[in-house]
């Protein structure tokens, strides 16, 4: 079963500490039945032998019943804290996993915030239901085993209405359950609606003023709303019924106090005994509606899993094998890709090769960007046509490899880290800034050396210009690249920047292949060669 696989995989690695976990929540279960009994046997064992010493007797009992519990409840919540933010990781870590190894394009497709937020949710939802499942089905169980037997034992007809009620309450449940989910999903899809338009309200303000489509947009909010208040208010009838263990246990109290009190009056049952059933009665109606809430808790359960699984079944990229020495060429051959069922690319060739400058120019939205990104590898698959580097085609080239150490790229809104300059630089690679003497003047130059020695630098608070001088660092960090590519590289840099940029471009062009990315041809004087898209 794919359930049981998937959660057997994240809880073989905690063994020990479940079986430690199941333990102390017998032992927790256990002394929740026991204090009753301690409750009961000290009434009864008072009113015959009412001395201080008595009273001694149990308070000493009390207290290291106390202990034990808060021993075992410290230790039961400090494991159950480790099992589950261990458990939730690793899902997050797998879901990353494959976040880095899927495909670009139908990653694309996805909306990143509402995508990552439903992965979270459905994390939260699987760790809890695991978390609920392994602490309370098998003490559940127990308690109620056993309070329901001292139930029979003492009150026979308590228990039997007990059972008529359970089997009764479990009909209506199989009933109404399903209603309640769907009504559950509707108030949810509702009420995000509702979210979506006030936001959208907000956010276009300026037009509603300027179209005067305040009644409209008013009227539109109200009908929104209208249907999110008769679901929700269906919604809380139907969870009302399913709530029925509140009555059922009131009914059930108010016949064992008749009942009780009866056999009280007529010396046929102590008051401590009275107390014991009481709590026993409350115990077991609680460990119903465990049982209850357990299917539910099983449906979402399930549901999480399924969406879980469900984005694990996005297409990833598949590197091939071949390793790359250098790049001397890449040859484009007919290229085509479509985003959302529209050409990006349409029959585009060309050959690019080493000892070049070359600008590829065109207005926004006309696929510079997403050339680069396949000429990459970043869209393994996803395309028709060739890309063939070194004459090998490269769906067979390990790429991953290649931009690690053959490719340098600064993209025009490029990655920046909330940590230090240095990290921002060379990430978690070993390399020290220090010893390189020509970028740690390149850095003085830029005007940037100072952020170096700043380790409690907010990088947010910086310019967009020394941001991209920062960019500009990273990018030649890779000295050793055969493929530059810079998309729109002059962006927020001053003169003196550009100079430094066009100097380095001119002095390392014949060892590379250099391709710039601009929306006009501003680099007329600097490339070999202009491909208009």
């Amino acid at each position: 079963m794919k359930y049981t696989k998937f959660v057997s995989k994240y809880l073989n690695e905690f063994k020990t500490e479940i079986f430690i976990f199941s333990i102390l929540s017998l032992i927790i279960s256990t002394m929740g039945i026991l204090i009753p009994l301690l409750t009961g046997n000290f009434i009864d064992y008072l009113l015959s032998n009412p001395t201080m010493n008595t009273i001694a007797k149990f308070i000493v009992l009390f207290v290291m019943f106390a202990f034990v519990q808060v021993i075992c409840s410290f230790n039961f919540n400090v494991i159950s804290a480790k099992i589950q933010s261990n458990i939730s990781y690793q899902i997050i870590s797998d879901v990353i996993d494959h976040i880095q190894n899927c495909s670009l394009k139908k990653f694309n497709y996805l909306d990143p915030t509402y995508t990552i937020e439903r992965i979270l949710n459905d994390v939260k939802m699987i760790v809890n239901s695991i978390h609920f499942f392994l602490s309370g089905f098998l003490p559940n169980a127990l308690i109620f085993l056993f309070c329901f037997y001292v139930i029979l034992t003492k009150v026979p007809i308590i228990a039997i209405c007990q059972l008529i009620l359970i089997v009764t309450y479990y009909f209506i449940f199989k009933y109404i359950r399903p209603l309640l989910i769907e009504v559950s999903v509707r108030l949810k899809e509702e009420s995000a609606h509702f979210i979506s338009n006030l936001q959208n309200q907000i956010k276009n303000i300026k037009f509603i003023k300027a179209y005067n489509i305040f009644g409209y947009s008013k009227n539109k909010t109200d009908s929104i709303y209208k249907k999110l208040y008769y679901t929700n208010i269906r919604y809380c009838k139907l969870n009302f019924i399913l709530g029925g263990t509140n009555i059922t246990s009131l009914f059930l109290q108010l016949l064992l106090f008749y009942y009780g009190g009866y056999l009280i009056i007529s010396n046929r049952m102590t008051i401590g005994l009275f107390t014991v059933l009481i709590s026993y009665l409350n115990t077991t109606n609680k460990t119903i509606e465990f049982f209850m809430n357990l299917n539910s808790k099983i449906v979402d359960f399930k549901l999480s899993i399924d969406r879980i699984l469900h984005f694990f079944k996005t297409s990833i990229d598949t590197e091939g094998p071949i390793q790359l020495e250098n790049i001397d060429n890449i040859q484009i051959q007919s290229l085509f890709f479509q985003y959302k069922n529209e050409y990006v690319i349409k029959d585009f060739s060309y050959e690019f090769t080493k000892g070049k400058i070359y600008q590829i120019v065109g207005k926004n939205g006309c696929g510079k960007t997403t050339l680069i990104m396949l000429m990459i590898g970043m869209f393994l698959g996803d395309y028709d046509g060739k890309i063939l580097f070194n004459h090998i085609n490269i769906d067979d080239i390990n790429m991953k490899s290649v931009r690690d150490e053959k490719i340098s790229i600064m993209f025009q809104d490029d990655y920046i880290l909330p940590e230090t300059l240095e990290e921002n630089i060379v990430f978690d690679k070993k390399y020290d800034l220090i010893k390189n003497s020509y970028l740690i003047n390149l850095m003085s130059k830029l005007c940037i050396l100072d952020f170096y020695k700043k380790k409690d630098l907010c990088l947010n608070k910086l310019s967009g210009g020394e941001i991209r001088k920062i960019e500009f660092i990273r990018f030649l960090i890779k000295y050793q690249s055969d493929l530059i590519i810079l998309d729109e590289p002059t962006t927020y840099l001053d003169n003196e920047a550009k100079n430094i940029l066009f100097d380095y471009l001119n002095k390392n062009k014949k060892n590379k292949i250099i391709i710039l990315i601009s929306h006009e041809n501003i680099f007329d004087n600097l490339v070999d060669e202009t491909i208009y898209l």
